[in-house]
């Protein structure tokens, strides 16, 4: 029976089950909604179900192929309670707001725990120790022995040991994140101590279950993915740009010192000690996408964007467009959440609009980029992945601003896939892995050079625009 690692990545709104053969193909994915329900005003991720689920994964696979391995990608922040091999509680839904006034009544100042060290003063409260104290004041429950991550519950589910991920533990607000222990002092506060078990780096084996599968540690399902584009890369330098409701970008890095300049980025803990993670965002990316095929009067985003392609191809591209301020992007920052079209003009059509949007989207990530060059080689291969590379238009005009080719992510399924990397990783085999990246290939994205300077000329002006605003910050502009 042919050999696999499985790596199950339990995502937002879907889990799905990623199948790494070990002559480095890929088996066709498992998919099912991931599970959830209200109570007590909140949204609880359904672990019973979600049991069930990976179960069901479990039995199709096997009838086919022999699983080698196992391994666990989850959302960030939420946790699960844990005594005598069982959760005490579901875990709450990872951006649940619920948390917002226990982190207002409760902050956690810490700069050698906080992952967002730019940040000071900010209080973010979807990480794991608001969680943590909101589920303590509002849910019945027993005293728990141990608190894990969802990928970590589903390890001591089937090993019935208890552990974290670095990239996990690093969302708690209770790791020192340069020394890769747990800080002391926020344990003894928050009487934890002895309840957050030991941390191992990515790929570690934990154990194995009872049917004798050895089950590898994976992480927070964006740095899981990372361990995948690595692979893909061949340990090029690499800025992985995710690009999906919102839009992530992200790179590597044995460092966690601030730079300056670099905006408001997060630090965080990666694979292991030493190895950190520097990420970008453009919050609303998506919505702003969605909004601009909604203006146009579409059926669906998909369908809108596929038109709105046929008819800039087929015509020349407008020579002026007007800035774009939305909320969450590398300008504004993630105080704001509005959307303003400035100075557009009175005959605009969704054609234009259209065009003005993906230099906009465009020019943003080239800002992200451009800083989180500051960590890397500046000339990083630049490469993206999520349903949003599915528009090549769209990844044009990016490469066309950029003035350098986009790679494409051979599969929309990186966490799953960076899964089973840990899984062939934790049982020592070096062969499956180099069978993968010779089993797939980037799709390259090159500019579109009879319109790449004009785009490139166009974005110029907009960041100019942003740069040169008298004064005034842009998201004064707007509610």
């Amino acid at each position: 029976m042919r050999g696999c690692y499985v790596g199950i990545d339990i995502g937002t709104t879907n889990t799905k089950a990623a199948i790494l053969h070990t002559d480095g193909t890929l088996g066709p994915p498992l998919k099912a909604a991931t599970p959830f329900y209200s109570a007590h005003g909140a949204v609880f991720f359904n672990l019973s179900l979600l049991e069930n689920i990976i179960g069901d994964f479990r039995k199709k696979i096997q009838k086919h192929r022999r699983i080698l391995g196992i391994s666990f990608t989850s959302v960030g922040e939420s946790v699960v309670p844990v005594r005598n091999g069982k959760a005490l509680a579901d875990p709450l839904f990872w951006n649940d707001p619920v948390t917002e006034n226990t982190a207002r009544n409760t902050p956690v100042d810490s700069e050698a725990c906080n992952p967002e060290i730019n940040r000071k003063g900010k209080i973010n409260a979807t990480l794991s120790i608001y969680k943590i104290l909101w589920m303590r004041d509002v849910l019945p429950m027993d005293e728990p022995e141990f608190w894990l991550s969802i990928a970590g519950y589903f390890i001591y589910r089937f090993t019935r040991i208890p552990c974290w991920d670095y990239s996990q533990a690093s969302r708690t607000m209770l790791l020192d994140i340069d020394k890769g222990i747990w800080n002391a002092g926020l344990l003894q506060r928050f009487d934890l101590k002895e309840k957050l078990p030991h941390i191992s780096a990515m790929g570690s084996c934990i154990g194995k279950d009872e049917e004798g599968v050895p089950c590898a540690l994976g992480g927070h399902d964006h740095i899981t993915g990372l361990f995948c584009i690595e692979t893909l890369a061949e340990k090029r330098p690499f800025i992985f740009d995710s690009i999906g409701s919102s839009e992530s970008m992200v790179t590597l890095t044995d460092s966690r010192e601030f730079r300056p300049g670099s905006g408001e980025l997060c630090i965080g803990a990666a694979f292991g000690p030493g190895s950190f993670y520097v990420l970008n965002a453009i919050i609303y990316s998506g919505l702003l996408m969605k909004c601009i095929a909604a203006l146009g009067g579409s059926g669906g985003a998909d369908a809108f964007f596929t038109a709105m392609n046929e008819k800039l191809l087929k015509s020349e591209p407008p020579e002026k467009i007007f800035p774009i301020i939305a909320g969450g992007d590398p300008v504004t920052g993630l105080e704001k959440s509005g959307l303003s079209f400035v100075n557009m003009p009175i005959d605009t059509d969704i054609v234009r609009l259209t065009h003005t949007a993906y230099v906009y989207m465009a020019a943003m990530a080239r800002l992200n980029i451009e800083r989180l060059g500051r960590y890397t080689d500046p000339g990083a291969l630049v490469i993206s992945g999520g349903g949003g590379t599915a528009n090549s238009l769209y990844l044009q005009y990016r490469a066309a601003v950029l003035d350098r080719p986009v790679h494409v992510a051979p599969s929309t399924e990186i966490g799953g896939i960076g899964a089973a990397l840990c899984a062939a990783k934790a049982l020592n085999d070096e062969k499956t892995p180099l069978a993968f990246r010779r089993n797939q290939s980037f799709r390259i994205i090159r500019p579109d050079y009879k319109r790449a300077s004009l785009i490139r000329r166009q974005a110029d002006e907009l960041l100019s625009f942003y740069g040169n605003m008298n004064g005034k910050k842009p998201s004064d502009l707007f509610c």
